[in-house]
């Protein structure tokens, strides 16, 4: 649920644009750390230190950003192995909670068939998103876990 919360942060960006960010902050930090490394070794002088710091600056911010782009990137591949698919069994009614007391997310009962990507699992529930982005909670009792249970 916490990796859900965060991950809609991070989504904003499309997972292109996000690839791109950092695949340029990771090229300009390792151009930056070497631009660093030449001037350490001509310059001694004081000047030198305060070029020094927005230089440092800069490459702790592009290390981060590379860093922190290429963990949502890598968070997302390995995504798919996490979620697992289901088809719904019977017609099922599907809740904004994991209860029969919390309120209708349809207006209508889904059929059997349905297709689904089980989000999170609590006992005898189950979050699930639809093809359509849409989700809601399902009683287990209702569906058929495809491939990991």
């Amino acid at each position: 649920m916490v990796y859900d919360t965060v991950s809609e942060g991070w989504h904003l960006l499309g997972f292109e644009t996000r690839w791109w960010i950092a695949a340029g902050s990771w090229c300009a930090f390792w151009s930056l750390l070497l631009v660093g490394l030449q001037r350490r070794r001509r310059d001694e002088d004081i000047r030198s230190e305060a070029r020094g710091f927005g230089l440092k600056t800069s490459i702790l911010i592009t290390g981060g950003v590379s860093v922190l782009l290429g963990s949502t990137i890598a968070l997302d591949i390995v995504q798919e192995t996490w979620r697992t698919p289901g088809v719904l069994l019977e017609e099922t009614i599907v809740r904004s909670g994991n209860g029969d007391s919390f309120s209708e997310v349809f207006s209508e009962a889904l059929p059997a068939g349905v297709e689904f990507e089980v989000q999170d699992s609590r006992p005898s529930w189950h979050q699930v998103r639809f093809s359509d982005g849409r989700s809601g909670w399902i009683a287990a009792d209702d569906v058929a876990r495809i491939g990991n249970s």
